[in-house]
């Protein structure tokens, strides 16, 4: 028997049809995976469950145990979500509470069945889902790295004890590591608490570590599937020993109010080259982006294009900006939700090239969506109009439209499916390549630094591990470096 049944679904935005007629069905406690490219209507089909579109015309049945969705008032549906169905989001930092330490928010969850549940409550679950005794469950979202926000989400989530748990990529933001322990971890739960998982993803081979059963999503057409596993290319790039650096760090330390992220921390990356940056969740990574772009407190030597910038001031560093960009993890938190994607483009024009015309920042936006592989009728569009591939692909084309010399990419391709996340990476090694551009590759994928990187810096609780060519790391002995180069998946 099926505890959830999708039967004829078909979802339309603005007289655009994005799902066409599927069909597919969840029994009790089995897993499902959803599998499929960015903008194949994966998490409009998810999230149409829940009830949660808006301005969307839906037509066709969905049955939660025998119970017709559609068919509920509003209230009724409200009493479901959570308590029997309950949804990880993709982008943990959108779904998070900016104003609330993540404890409350959890046992704001855990109020549902118990009222009288108290902040040690929220403790064991804490613990379950991989946060450590050195976890502060009374931090703020932003003091977490993506991966600690991720599994603050899950802990969330199964505070309520739901019978469905629709997981929308949720090990998208984690390492290799923490995502085969999450992976596990949601199998033992399903298990222990007989769950029934409906899997989103576009990573086949974590959907093979979790799922049974397996439905493809193309253009919003869906199909069950028997799946195949992937090669793994083994070609890395060569260093080019005679380029000059472009960004050198000596004895770089990183702080947060409450603690520091980074200790001594030294590295260099040649102008043209790659410089992969790898380790756990919270490990560091995103913070020394962060301390890069004065965003929070640093001390240490930084030489940038030959002019040491350690001790600039505010308004000395406001130029380079244009010249050091970032592209968040995190699309959907970074990406003004009341600015449409002209506005979003244009807007650093406006504030670094203030001499150009209308026209002309209309002009470069048009080039800038081309150049990612997107519609120049996307001009007008909200960012809640697309998919998260197509959101990352804004969020690229808004910091390659200012021509940085230094791209500092955090995640870039972590919320991508695999053929658009080559799509990307082909761009991005066009654009290298015509540009002379310099990348700082913040990633958990060690296939990815593979084919991308030529050096590779590793760090572990905010100290540097190693820091080499490439070719030099894949022989390296210390068991951490090997630890995660043998779980890469």
């Amino acid at each position: 028997m099926s505890l959830l049944s999708v039967q004829n679904l078909s979802i339309s935005f603005k007289n655009k049809s994005v799902v066409h007629d599927i069909s597919f069905h969840i029994k009790k406690n089995e897993s499902v995976a959803l599998l499929g490219q960015s903008g194949s209507g994966k998490t409009v089909t998810g999230l149409s469950i829940l009830r949660l579109l808006e301005n969307a015309k839906i037509t066709g049945k969905i049955f939660f145990d025998d119970i017709d969705l559609f068919s509920l008032s509003e209230k009724e549906m409200c009493f479901l979500r959570g308590r029997k169905i309950a949804l990880i989001f993709q982008e943990p930092l959108s779904a998070l509470n900016p104003l609330h330490p993540v404890y409350k928010q959890v046992l704001e969850s855990l109020r549902i069945f118990n009222p009288k549940a108290k902040f040690k409550d929220t403790l064991p679950l804490f613990k379950e889902v991989g946060l450590d005794k050195n976890f502060n469950p009374k931090a703020y979202p932003h003091e977490l790295s993506g991966g600690q926000r991720q599994r603050v989400m899950i802990a969330m989530t199964l505070s309520t004890n739901p019978e469905l748990l629709i997981a929308d990529e949720p090990t998208t933001a984690l390492d290799v590591m923490t995502e085969n322990k999450i992976l596990l971890l949601l199998k033992d739960i399903q298990k222990k608490r007989n769950l029934a998982l409906l899997f989103i993803t576009h990573n086949q081979k974590a959907a093979q570590k979790i799922a049974s059963r397996f439905y493809e999503m193309k253009e919003g057409n869906i199909k069950q599937i028997s799946l195949l596993p992937s090669l793994e290319t083994q070609a890395y790039k060569t260093e080019n020993k005679a380029a000059p650096s472009l960004l050198s760090v000596e004895n770089f330390n990183a702080f947060y109010p409450s603690f520091q992220a980074l200790k001594n921390v030294s590295f260099s990356v040649k102008k043209g080259e790659t410089l992969g940056v790898i380790g756990e969740s919270g490990s560091g990574k995103t913070s020394l982006a962060f301390a890069l772009l004065r965003l929070i407190d640093f001390s240490g030597q930084v030489v940038f294009d030959g002019k040491d910038i350690s001790s600039y001031s505010k308004k000395e560093f406001y130029p380079l900006r244009k010249d050091i960009q970032l592209v968040f993890q995190d699309p959907s938190s970074s990406l003004n939700p009341r600015f449409s994607v002209e506005e979003i483009l244009t807007e650093g024009l406006r504030v670094h090239f203030p001499s150009l015309s209308k026209k002309e920042r209309h002009k470069k936006a048009i080039q800038s969506l081309l150049d990612v592989d997107l519609s120049p009728n996307l001009l007008s569009a909200s960012p809640h109009e697309l998919s998260g591939g197509q959101r990352q692909r804004i969020s690229l084309a808004r910091s390659l439209i200012l021509e940085p010399k230094l791209l500092i990419l955090d995640e870039p391709t972590s919320a991508l499916d695999e053929k658009t996340q080559d799509q990307i990476l082909s761009l991005l090694r066009k654009v290298q390549k015509e540009k002379n551009l310099t990348y700082l590759l913040i990633t958990h994928n060690i296939s990815l630094v593979k084919k991308e990187a030529s050096s590779l810096l590793i760090l572990k609780e905010g100290k540097k591990i190693a820091f080499d060519s490439l070719p030099n790391i894949l022989k390296n002995k210390n068991p951490f470096v090997q630890m995660l180069l043998t779980n890469a998946s």
